[in-house]
C-alpha cells in the first residue's frame, strides 16, 4: 500500500544515500520511488499491472487519467507547471540511466555530483507527493 509514510520513507532513504555520498544510489532510489507510486496509481485506475512501460509513458497515462496533463482543463499557469513536471520525469529517467549501475551498467556514462542528486531527489519528492495527493483526492471524491 502506498501512503504518505511510504513516500516519506522513500525520500528519507534517498537523503541518507546522499549523506553517505552514494549519489548514484540516491538517484536510483528516487526513480524507483516514483515508479512505485506511478505503478500503484496505474493499477488502481486501470485494474491491471503495468507491463513493459517506460517511466515517461507511465507518467503520461497516469496524469491523463488524473486530468493533470498539459492538455487538461487546468489553468494556463498550471499547465506550464504540468509540462515542467512531465519534462522532469523524462530527465529523471535519463539521468538514472546515464549515471547508475542498474541493469548491469558497470560503466555509467558520467558520475553524478551531490547537487545533481539533490535536484533529482527533490524533483521526485515534489512529483510523488503531487501525484499521490491528487490521486487520493480524486479517489475519495469518487466514492
Amino acid at each position: 500500500e502506498i501512503n504518505n509514510e511510504f513516500i516519506a520513507d522513500g525520500i528519507e532513504k534517498c537523503e541518507k544515500k546522499i549523506k553517505e555520498c552514494d549519489f548514484t544510489g540516491a538517484v536510483t532510489s528516487a526513480r524507483s520511488l516514483l515508479e512505485s507510486i506511478l505503478k500503484y496509481i496505474y493499477k488502481n485506475i486501470f485494474n491491471e499491472e503495468v507491463i513493459n512501460m517506460d517511466l515517461p509513458n507511465l507518467y503520461k497515462k497516469v496524469t491523463k487519467e488524473l486530468k493533470l496533463h498539459s492538455t487538461s482543463n487546468l489553468d494556463d499557469s498550471l499547465k506550464k507547471v504540468a509540462r515542467g513536471l512531465s519534462a522532469s520525469v523524462v530527465g529523471i529517467s535519463e539521468v538514472r540511466n546515464m549515471t547508475s549501475d542498474a541493469h548491469g551498467n558497470l560503466e555509467p556514462k558520467y558520475s553524478i555530483e551531490e547537487h545533481h542528486a539533490l535536484l533529482v531527489v527533490n524533483a521526485v519528492k515534489t512529483i510523488a507527493q503531487f501525484l499521490f495527493h491528487s490521486y487520493t483526492k480524486q479517489h475519495k471524491n469518487s466514492k
